[in-house]
Formats: structure tokens, sequence, C-alpha cells
């Protein structure tokens, strides 16, 4: 999945740390349940962490994961910057994305969380704190707040938007998706759920 990953975006090599995730800790149910018993992040220093619960299908799910956070490692954001909500909706939608030209079988649950209709009931609201840095605003948006905040909606729209981008600008190869703003790929996206 690296070799893959890096054939279709090159840069700096990235380091890849793997570790076993905590079977009796309280988010084990997420990981096996959502992440499919594949996790990772990418660290300040752009490498590349993945933690493996063994489940059902997670031999399946360490490629996208790999991909994924390889995108990430290898934009990874300036850390002097604070990042917006917007700027995480559009990174991981880019890094779905990316995923999704190496392995398009795959479909992750947090690229579908939302219907059309709950799109369209979400983004209104979310467009309101597209400019907010505070990270509890971010992972409410992103992650849901189980209450009127769906679960993974920000993943969803993020996705899509980013999907809408592409589907206009379909010559653009992943190694210049990270030489526009967020910004720029929302305004040229004509996302519009409603």
């Amino acid at each position: 999945a690296a070799e893959r990953a890096a054939q279709e975006l090159p840069g700096e090599p990235v380091t890849i740390c793997i570790f076993a995730y905590p079977p009796d800790i309280e988010s084990t149910a997420f990981v096996a349940d959502v992440m499919g018993g594949a996790m990772g992040f990418v660290d300040a220093k752009a490498s590349l962490w993945l933690q493996l619960l063994p489940t059902d299908g997670w031999l399946d799910e360490i490629y996208p994961a790999v991909t994924h956070e390889y995108y990430h490692a290898i934009n990874y954001p300036d850390d002097s910057k604070r990042l917006t909500l917007l700027d995480v909706l559009i990174n991981e939608g880019l890094a779905d994305s990316f995923t999704a030209i190496l392995y398009p079988d795959f479909v992750p649950e947090w690229t579908t969380a939302l219907s059309p209709l709950q799109q369209a009931t979400i983004w209104p609201q979310m467009q309101a704190d597209l400019d907010a840095t505070d990270p509890a605003t971010i992972d409410r948006w992103l992650f849901g707040d189980g209450d009127n905040v769906p679960r993974q909606a920000g993943y969803t729209i993020g996705f899509e938007i980013v999907q809408a981008w592409l589907k206009r600008h379909p010559d653009i190869p992943p190694s210049g998706w990270s030489l526009l703003s967020p910004q720029a790929i929302l305004d040229a996206s004509g996302y519009d759920p409603g």
C-alpha cells in the first residue's frame, strides 16, 4: 500500500510505525466496528502510525488506512498555522479521495455516513463554523456530538466536497491537490447538497 501510494504521490520518505491496538480500552469497539481493526494517524514529523486490532476483515482495512495516512504524511500541515474546520474537512476529503483512486472498491463508512437529506440539513449549519479553529468545535463536526450532529458528518461532507471538485477538475493529479487552498477547492467544487 505504501509503495502504491508513493508511486502515485511521490514525496519525502515516510516512516511507518505499526502497533497492536490495546484490546481492553474504551475505544476498542470503535476501532473494531467503525475502523475495521486498522486506524492510523500522522505525527508532527510526518511519521505514519498504524494501529492494528485483529478483527473480522481487518487485513483488508490495512491498505486503505495506510494510503489515507500516507496522503496526510506527504501533505502534513504547517505546524505554525491553526487549522480551521474547513482545512480539516478538505484534508480528510482529499485523503479519502486519494485512497479511492488506489482502492476504488473500498468505501469507508465515514464517507457515506450521511444521506443526501442529512447533508442538506447539516451543511448549512456547518458553514457557520468553517473558520473555527477550536478543537472541540472541529471534533463535534468531524466525529458528531451524539445529539444534533451525526457521527462522522464532517468526513462525509469533506469527501463529498472533494468528489464534487474532482468531477469538475479530473485532470489535476493528487500531486497538484495540495497546491490549492481548501477554500479554493470548496469554491470550485460547486458542492450544494440542498
